[in-house]
């Protein structure tokens, strides 16, 4: 015995039965002036609608305009006889989101430290948003090139600090740096003076703070020995360690501390003096530091 169609066969076979219905049915095409009777009773009939179920069905509507407008899809023939596939309008590209007229391209906008970078540089310090760094250039073959120093914000320009003739040789350290301000020990040696001489006075020693959106420089001291240890304020103010006189490494240090007094005199200040001292702060005009696990703190002006 055959099984019974379901419901829901019998409900598609009674929906294709109406709209076939309505198909067939002749439309009279006649000619006559507009709003008379003959007009009116030549008008295309209602949409003929079935009641399936509960629901009301009918002959599918016509499609949208712009679904009827759109460009074909399919192959096409362009230069050289190539087949190109032609995609339909408002459909994405192939691995890609759908572009839209009047959109603006996007730019390739270079990252912050690409753009503070430099071919051939060497980079001396760097912080969170901040480098140091220095370029050769020029020179000769006996002494070697000629070197500049700049320091920039990522995100801006590198700015020149200075710059260094052939047979110069220097060293920074340490480096540390205190929003747009940089502050760091630098030596520098004379090649020309060390194949003279080769004695210590051919060495210079220094300490400085440079503002890193300018350029310009805040504060510099000259040392007699190099720093082991440093620290620089917002204001460029300094503060740093170096090994006492005569005393061995490891041994007794000499904190010192630099900033502008009322006057816009620069001069150095001997601050503490013994071992164990470390956890150098500067902020605003005070520093502070730790010595054998006592914080002492001291103004700078």
């Amino acid at each position: 015995m055959p099984a019974r169609p379901g419901p829901l066969l019998r409900r598609r076979c009674t929906v294709l039965a109406a709209i076939a219905a309505t198909a067939a049915t002749p439309m009279a095409v006649t000619t006559a002036p507009w709003g008379s009777d003959a007009a009116a009773a030549s008008a295309p009939a209602p949409r003929t609608t079935v009641a399936v179920d509960g629901a009301t069905v009918g002959p599918p509507r016509a499609a949208p305009r712009d679904a009827r407008t759109a460009a074909p899809t399919g192959p096409t023939t362009g230069r050289g006889g190539r087949t190109a596939l032609r995609r339909a309008p408002g459909t994405p590209p192939a691995g890609g989101r759908p572009r839209h007229r009047g959109a603006p391209a996007r730019r390739a906008v270079a990252r912050p430290a690409e753009r503070c970078a430099r071919r051939g540089a060497r980079t001396v310090g760097r912080g969170v948003d901040a480098r140091l760094f220095t370029l050769d250039w020029g020179g000769d073959d006996l002494y070697g090139p000629n070197r500049s120093v700049y320091a920039c914000l990522l995100g801006r320009a590198p700015r020149l600090l200075w710059w260094m003739e052939s047979g110069a040789q220097p060293t920074f350290a340490p480096v540390r740096f205190a929003g747009g301000i940089v502050g760091f020990g630098l030596s520098v040696a004379d090649a020309m003076c060390l194949k003279v001489l080769g004695a210590p006075e051919c060495t210079e020693r220094t300490v400085a703070s440079y503002d890193l959106r300018t350029g310009r420089r805040r504060l510099e001291a000259r040392v007699a020995r190099d720093p082991a240890a440093l620290a620089v304020g917002a204001r460029g103010w300094l503060l740093w360690a170096t090994p006492a006189a005569g005393a061995a490494p490891g041994d007794a240090l000499e904190l010192w501390g630099l900033a502008r007094d009322d006057d816009g005199r620069a001069i150095p200040r001997l601050l503490d003096r013994g071992t164990g001292i470390s956890g150098l702060r500067v902020w605003q005009d005070r520093a502070a530091w730790t010595r054998d696990g006592v914080v002492h703190e001291a103004s700078l002006r």
